[in-house]
């Protein structure tokens, strides 16, 4: 089982979407995470409020922390001051 803190920026999920997800930052709340990621296929922006129940359930593959990450990252945050 993976636990809450194993979901890392670059890690791919696979879960409850319609296609798997590269995750961008993950915030993590008392026993909640807040995801975003984008669409591996699609490109399209996810930001799903999992339970460590729900992150348990889903497939985690790791990756290398990619460059392209870290700038859709920043632009996140320049665009929501996160």
């Amino acid at each position: 089982m993976i636990s809450i803190v194993e979901v890392k920026e670059g890690d791919i999920l696979e879960g409850a979407w319609p296609e798997k997800l590269k995750v961008i930052s993950v915030k993590y709340l008392e026993d909640r995470a807040v995801i975003n990621a984008i669409g591996c296929d699609t490109e399209k922006f996810y930001s799903p409020v999992l339970t460590k129940k729900e992150i348990e359930e889903i497939k985690v593959r790791k990756e290398d922390f990619s460059p392209g990450i870290a700038k859709m990252r920043d632009e996140f945050q320049k665009v929501y001051q996160t």
